[in-house]
């Protein structure tokens, strides 16, 4: 048997055995170049600030280009923003009041929270409005800015509210009523997408239709 021969197919063996493991690290390497760039330019783009499209009070839609710059809060937005509220807070409905409140009260301040929930605990609405099977709609007629600032925004606004029973088809009440509401301006976020919380609500009946 020839020696030479053994010695050289053993080294040739283990010769393809490093070029495998050259390549498998090579491979490896380039793998981890991948994922690097691919987490780095993940950074980036999170650093990059959000594509924003406002939509005005008729209905066009722009493109905000520089988002912390043009992040004021519209008039367009105080007033839809005033509207949403006094659906969700006075739109009495036995069926899903506290679904309803729920959304309200995360469209107010911590300090409002305490206030209206302890009003609303005091005056019994909750049991009442399931007791009687009523349900409300309410139609904000006219919304005013009264001051603005940086910080806050005071509105006045007029309402019709309308108490139907879901007992009694025959049933119905009217009534006008008017109010004001303090709207502190806050960061956009994707949990306040409005930038508005509400710091104070109030309203007083005009009178009985």
């Amino acid at each position: 048997m020839n020696m030479d021969n053994v010695k050289r197919k053993f080294y040739e063996v283990w010769g393809s055995l490093e070029a495998q493991n050259n390549t498998l690290k090579l491979i490896l390497m380039g793998l981890i170049f991948a994922l690097v760039m691919t987490l780095f330019l993940s950074f980036l783009g999170s650093r990059k600030p959000p594509v924003v499209i406002r939509v005005d009070d008729i209905g066009k839609a722009e493109v905000v280009s520089e988002f912390p710059v043009n992040n004021a809060v519209s008039k367009p937005e105080l007033f839809y923003f005033t509207k949403l509220f006094i659906e969700k807070f006075t739109a009495y409905n036995s069926y899903t009041l506290s679904t309803d409140l729920s959304e309200a009260f995360s469209l107010m301040t911590k300090n409002y929270q305490r206030i209206a929930k302890k009003e609303i605990i005091d005056s019994k609405l909750v049991s009442q409005i399931g007791q009687a099977n009523l349900h409300a709609e309410v139609e904000v007629r006219d919304i005013k800015i009264e001051r603005e600032d940086s910080k806050y925004a005071v509105l006045s606004f007029i309402g019709l509210r309308t108490i139907l029973s879901y007992a009694d088809r025959g049933f119905k009440q009217e009534s006008l009523f008017k109010g004001d509401i303090i709207l502190q301006k806050v960061n956009r976020s994707m949990a306040n997408p409005h930038a508005l919380l509400v710091e104070e609500y109030r309203e007083v009946l005009v009178k009985e239709l």
